[in-house]
């Protein structure tokens, strides 16, 4: 009988993708993926563990699907991931509800633990190196319905060693996947339907500098442009240090959205230093200067830690004068959280929780002031969006259909979207041309002017 499975995934889109990959080498093996966890009799959850936040959701998930094994059809609970392989000797003491632990890379055994000839020695914490997997094109091909939008993982791991961070002891060291390993998996989702493929890794800028020979992001990205079917191409998580002029020429392409995801984390060099963030404050608004001197529309999204180890009052305020002066489209922001075994987890001059929460609760006022900005400033233009589906109100009073949408200077459920009426019934991934009309929040309402563009 086939078993059913159940896969939830917590943290950031490089671990969905990973439980896709997951999902393609168990359908791969015969297993039945179901919705819910109640109807499952194998509850997998892949966790994150990169900051303290994350870490309490992983837990109470674990908890939380525990409850299946007395109240539904679970037989087993089994947790991967991140949180996996930092902690995982911690959790199977706290944990005995989990029937198995497996690290980063060991869940590419998963299928053979689960069969009943499995090793019953093997025991219940599996945690090698990460190193030893990367990506499997038959697992991530494996039948699956494509979306509209997707992931693509074009590496995996970190050879930065910032002072605050866990990701290489959880991932391992930097590896590329082949250009033409990418290009396969793209071009056959984009003839399943992809129409946005966003690239992600921990550091996409870092693409094929390991490779053999080296390869570069802007040249699988004029690769991927030549894929017929593929609409939008989106970089995210590229390093400051990474953006050449190379990478910049290539994203002028009409397939590659003017967008951006560049973490810069703080623009005071004390801050800086202590990070141990390659650029200084200097090196960091000249590249935002040469990214909007060659993408004038672009749009910068960025991420900004508050209440580092010895942030003082002033260099605290030199990053709100910057946010001012600069005006980043997009900005998310974290709380300094002391991770264990890095650097700045023993540091001097550690800040109170409840002044980083000061620190933060402004720092989102002065960003949502400029975000405001921004969307108002698209009222009464026509732009292009990418139709994501129905709104939940489906229908407007006056009897239209209901859309939601986005441009191309939003990234899926990270940013805003786009509400507008059609005449028509439209499908996922349609192109069409919207006049905005209003800005509410983090939204843009409108008007669809073209019905396809």
């Amino acid at each position: 009988m086939t078993k059913k499975i159940y896969i939830m995934t917590l943290g950031c889109p490089k671990n969905q993708v990973d439980s896709h990959q997951m999902m393609g080498m168990l359908k791969q093996d015969g297993y039945l993926l179901v919705d819910t966890p109640q109807a499952a009799e194998i509850i997998i959850l892949n966790t994150c563990g990169f900051v303290d936040s994350a870490k309490e959701e992983s837990i109470a998930a674990i908890l939380e699907m525990a409850r299946y094994k007395t109240s539904g059809k679970c037989r087993q609970l089994i947790v991967v991931g991140c949180l996996v392989q930092k902690y995982g000797l911690e959790l199977a003491e706290a944990l005995p509800e989990v029937d198995l632990f497996m690290g980063t890379s060991d869940w590419i055994t998963l299928s053979e633990r689960l069969r009943p000839s499995a090793d019953s020695q093997a025991g219940r914490v599996t945690i090698g190196s990460p190193e030893q997997y990367l990506f499997n094109n038959d697992w991530a091909l494996n039948q699956f319905d494509e979306t509209h939008t997707g992931y693509v993982k074009i590496a995996d791991g970190c050879d930065h060693r910032c002072t605050f961070c866990v990701i290489p002891s959880m991932r391992g060291a930097y590896r590329s996947r082949s250009k033409a390993d990418i290009i396969e998996e793209v071009t056959a989702r984009a003839k399943a339907g992809l129409k946005e493929a966003i690239l992600v890794a921990q550091d996409t800028g870092c693409y094929g500098k390991d490779l053999h020979p080296t390869e570069t992001l802007a040249s699988l990205i004029r690769a991927l442009c030549e894929i017929q079917e593929l609409r939008w191409i989106r970089i995210m998580y590229c390093y400051p240090e990474a953006v050449t002029e190379e990478l910049l020429e290539a994203m002028t392409h009409e397939k590659v959205c003017p967008y951006i995801d560049m973490p810069i984390q703080h623009v005071s060099d004390p801050v800086l230093k202590a990070m141990a963030r390659p650029l200084n404050a200097e090196g960091l608004k000249n590249k935002l200067q040469q990214i909007r001197r060659a993408l004038p529309d672009v749009f910068i999204r960025t991420t900004l830690m508050v209440g580092f180890p010895g942030e003082t009052e002033d260099q605290y305020n030199e990053l709100l004068d910057f946010l001012r002066e600069y005006k980043l489209e997009r900005a998310g922001f974290f709380a300094f959280s002391p991770q264990p075994d890095t650097k700045a987890e023993s540091m001097a001059s550690q800040i109170p929780e409840d002044e980083k929460e000061r620190r933060l609760a402004i720092a989102q006022n002065v960003q949502a002031e400029i975000l405001a900005q921004r969307e108002s400033s698209l009222v009464g233009q026509t732009v292009q969006v990418m139709v994501d589906g129905q709104a939940e109100t489906k229908v407007s009073r006056d009897g239209m259909m209901l859309w939601e949408g986005r441009t191309v200077w939003d990234a899926p459920e990270i940013d805003g979207y786009v509400s507008f009426r059609s005449g028509r019934a439209l499908k996922p991934g349609d192109l069409v041309k919207v006049l905005i009309t209003h800005s509410q929040d983090y939204t843009l309402l409108g008007e669809i002017v073209h019905e396809s563009c």
